[in-house]
C-alpha cells in the first residue's frame, strides 16, 4: 500500500470467506481460531449456501491494470530504458543483471531448476448485481472464488480444480499447441478452449443466482511454482544469487515484491 496506493481499489468492496460443509480441510472453529492467533479481525454474517460458516473481513484489492501502469511511469520517470514485445536474451556487461521472469527463469540460468507448470484459466464475469463490489473466496479445499476485477465492473473467477488445465513438472513448460492463440493474450473473448462449464457447476453450490452470470472472456497464463508441495500450496518468493553479479528471482505472491526487492539490494 505504501509503494503502490495509486493502485489500490478503494471502492465500497465486501470481503467474505467461507468454510464449506463437506471437503473443507478446516473446520469453522479451527479457521476461526487460526484467524484470531494471527490476529485478524472477523465478523460472522449470514452463512452462504453449503457453508458451516461465512464471514466478512477486512482486506484490499488491487487494479492489475493500474498496477502495471504506476510501474510503467516509473520506469519511465527514472530514464530506464524499455524494450518489451522482444524476445530476450542472457545478458552480459553490466555490473549486475536481476533475472525475474518467473516461467521463463530457465531460459537465463545455466543450472536450471525443475518447476511445475500450471497451465491456469482466469475467466471474467458479468455476474447479477447482488455480486457487485463483493468478494468471496470458499476455504478450504478444492473450491472457488469471485474477485471484482478492478474498477470494470466485472469479477474474476478463480477455481483450485478447474482453472489448470494442465499441469508439468520441469525445466520448460509443456502444454498443447490449441493453446498459443490464448497464452498471455489478456481476456480472450470466446476462447476455443475453456472450463467455464466446471467453473459454474461448482459455483452453483455456494452463490444463488449465479447461472445468470454471462461469461465475457478469460485469460490464460502459466502459474509456477515448486514441484510438489501440492499438500501446502507453499509459494514462497525466492532471491538466490546465480554468478558473482548476476541474480534471479523466483516471485510467489506479488504482496512479497518490497521484500524481494530490499533482498536483492541488500545482497548488491
Amino acid at each position: 500500500i505504501k509503494y503502490y496506493n495509486q493502485s489500490i481499489v478503494n471502492g465500497d468492496i465486501k470481503h467474505y470467506y467461507g468454510i464449506a460443509s463437506e471437503e473443507s480441510l478446516v473446520t469453522a472453529e479451527q479457521y476461526l481460531s487460526i484467524l484470531d492467533s494471527v490476529g485478524l479481525e472477523w465478523e460472522i454474517v449470514d452463512s452462504l449456501p453449503n457453508c458451516d460458516l461465512t464471514i466478512k473481513v477486512d482486506e484490499k484489492l488491487y487494479d492489475p491494470d493500474a498496477l502495471r501502469l504506476v510501474c510503467i511511469k516509473r520506469m519511465y520517470g527514472l530514464s530506464i530504458n524499455v524494450r518489451t514485445d522482444k524476445k530476450f536474451d542472457k545478458q552480459t556487461g553490466y555490473k549486475h543483471t536481476i533475472y525475474s521472469t518467473y516461467s521463463s527463469l530457465n531460459d537465463f540460468t545455466n543450472e536450471k531448476q525443475d518447476y511445475q507448470f500450471e497451465l491456469c484459466e482466469k475467466p471474467v464475469l458479468k455476474l447479477p448485481d447482488k455480486y457487485k463490489n463483493k468478494s468471496i473466496v470458499i476455504m478450504d479445499g478444492p473450491f472457488m472464488c469471485i474477485d471484482p476485477y478492478g474498477d470494470t465492473g466485472l469479477h474474476v473467477m478463480g477455481n483450485v480444480v478447474h482453472a489448470i488445465h494442465s499441469t508439468n513438472i520441469g525445466k520448460f513448460p509443456e502444454y498443447d499447441s490449441k493453446f498459443d492463440e490464448l497464452l498471455n493474450k489478456g481476456m480472450v473473448k470466446n476462447p476455443s478452449v475453456t472450463n467455464i462449464d466446471k467453473f459454474m457447476e461448482t459455483a452453483r453450490k455456494f452463490f444463488t443466482d449465479i447461472d445468470e452470470a454471462e461469461h465475457v472472456g478469460s485469460m490464460f497464463t502459466f502459474r509456477t511454482v515448486l514441484p510438489n508441495r501440492d499438500k501446502d500450496d507453499a509459494r514462497p518468493t525466492l532471491v538466490e544469487q546465480t554468478d558473482s553479479n548476476q541474480f534471479t528471482l523466483f516471485s510467489g505472491k506479488i504482496g512479497t515484491c518490497i521484500d524481494a526487492s530490499d533482498k536483492i539490494l541488500e545482497m548488491v
